[in-house]
C-alpha cells in the first residue's frame, strides 16, 4: 500500500511544495497526522518533514522547520544509516518506481524507531533528483509481533507441559483396562489415576478459559468470597485450619476471576501451611495509589527464596511429596494479570510464605 500512495501523492505534493502553494486539496495530505512525509534533495539532505513525521520522532512542532537543511542521514538509526542513503542515491540516479524500506529511524533522543518507508525518485527544482518517502511507524506492530512469537512460545512449552502431565495417569489406566481384572490393582492407586487426571482437566479448562474471557466488573464482597472459599477447603480436606481475614466489605472487580486467584492462594496456603507454627493463614490487604494490596500468608513449609518466580510456572511443584497438578499458582497469576494487576511471593524454608498480589481501585 505504501508504494501505492507514494506514486499517486509524489507529484502533487511535489508540484504545490514547488509553487509554494499548498493547495486545500494537497494540504490535508501534507498535515495528515496518519501520514510521515519527507522530502531529500540530492546532497542527501532534507528539503522537507511535515509535522506528523517531526512529533513521532520526538519532535515538538516549533522544531520540524529546523531540520530542514540537515543531513537525512541523523533522522536514521546508526545501525541503518549506510543501508539507506546508499538506496537512496541509487534511487535518485535510476528515476525508477517507488521502493519499499523496513528501517529503523531515530528520534530525538537516539531511541530506535522501526517504520516502513516508501520513497520515489522526484525532480528537485533546482538540484536535480531528489527523493519523496512516504513513512509509517511500525512500533506497535513490531510489539503485537513480539508479542505474538513469546506467546507462541509459551503455548509450545505449556502443551509440552500438560501433555507429560496427563501422560503418567492415562498410561496408567489403559494398563487397568488392558487387565481381565481389577482384583491384583490397588483401588487407591486407581483413584489417584482418575482424580488426577479429572483435576489436571479442570484446571487447564480454567486456564484456557480466560483468554477469550471479557472482564465483566461487579460490585462483590472478597471477605465473603473467602470465608466461603475456606469453608470449601475445609470440607474438602476434613482439616480444620485457622484462617485470620482483613478485607474490604466490597469492591469492583470480576467475580470469576477474583474467585480464581483467592480458590488457587488458599488451597496453596491450606496445603503448605497445615503443619505452621501457628497452624494459621492470615488474608488481608493494605490501600496503595490507585490499587488495592492484597496477601496471602501462611507460617508453613515455605520455600526458597530463589524460587519465588518459578513456583508460578505451569506445573512446578517445588514439594514433590504434595498432591496438586501444579497449576494452581499459574492460574492466579493469570487472572491476576487479566485484571490489570500483579503477582509476586516471598517465603523462606520452613517459615511460610506470603503471596501477594495487586488489584487496580476500578
Amino acid at each position: 500500500m505504501l508504494d501505492i500512495y507514494t506514486s499517486s501523492l509524489a507529484q502533487s505534493i511535489h508540484r504545490a511544495m514547488e509553487t509554494r502553494l499548498l493547495k486545500e486539496r494537497y494540504k490535508g495530505i501534507v498535515t495528515s497526522p496518519l501520514l510521515c512525509l519527507f522530502q531529500v534533495d540530492p546532497e542527501g539532505r532534507i528539503s522537507f518533514i511535515n509535522g506528523s513525521l517531526a512529533l513521532t520522532l520526538g519532535y515538538p512542532l516549533r522544531e520540524a522547520r529546523g531540520l530542514v537543511g540537515k543531513p537525512f542521514h541523523q533522522l536514521v538509526h546508526p545501525s541503518h544509516q549506510a543501508m539507506i542513503m546508499e538506496k537512496l542515491k541509487a534511487q535518485m540516479k535510476e528515476e525508477g518506481g517507488p521502493e519499499i524500506h523496513q528501517i529503523t529511524m531515530s528520534d530525538k533522543e537516539g531511541s530506535p524507531v522501526p517504520m516502513m518507508v516508501s520513497t520515489v525518485s522526484i525532480a528537485h527544482p533546482v538540484k536535480g533528483q531528489g527523493i519523496l518517502g512516504v513513512a509509517i511507524d511500525v512500533t506497535e506492530k513490531e510489539r503485537l509481533l513480539e508479542d505474538l512469537s513469546r506467546r507462541n512460545k509459551e503455548l509450545e512449552s505449556f502443551a509440552y507441559s500438560a501433555a507429560h502431565e496427563l501422560r503418567g495417569p492415562i498410561v496408567y489406566l489403559k494398563r487397568v483396562v488392558s487387565q481381565p481384572s481389577l482384583d491384583d490393582f490397588p483401588m487407591e492407586e486407581l483413584k489417584w489415576a482418575v482424580n488426577r487426571l479429572e483435576s489436571t482437566l479442570k484446571h487447564l479448562t480454567a486456564y484456557s478459559l480466560m483468554d477469550n474471557k471479557e472482564v465483566e466488573l461487579k460490585r462483590i464482597s472478597p471477605y465473603l468470597l473467602v470465608e466461603g472459599i475456606w469453608r470449601d477447603l475445609a470440607r474438602e480436606v476434613g482439616i480444620t485450619m485457622d484462617i485470620a481475614i482483613k478485607l474490604p466489605p466490597v469492591i469492583k472487580s470480576d467475580p470469576f476471576l477474583l474467585e480464581l486467584i483467592f480458590r488457587n492462594l488458599l488451597r496453596n496456603a491450606f496445603k503448605y501451611g497445615i503443619k505452621g507454627s501457628p497452624p494459621l493463614v492470615e488474608v488481608g490487604y493494605t490501600r496503595k495509589k490507585g490499587e488495592l494490596l492484597f496477601y496471602v500468608k501462611d507460617y508453613g513449609e515455605g520455600f526458597p527464596p530463589e524460587k519465588a518466580q518459578e513456583i508460578f510456572e505451569p506445573f512446578v511443584r517445588l514439594h514433590s511429596s504434595k498432591k496438586g497438578t501444579g497449576l494452581g499458582l499459574t492460574i492466579a497469576k493469570k487472572a491476576v494479570e487479566k485484571l490489570g494487576g500483579g503477582i509476586w511471593a516471598e517465603g523462606f524454608p520452613g517459615k511460610g510464605a506470603t503471596f501477594y498480589f495487586t488489584h487496580p481501585i476500578l
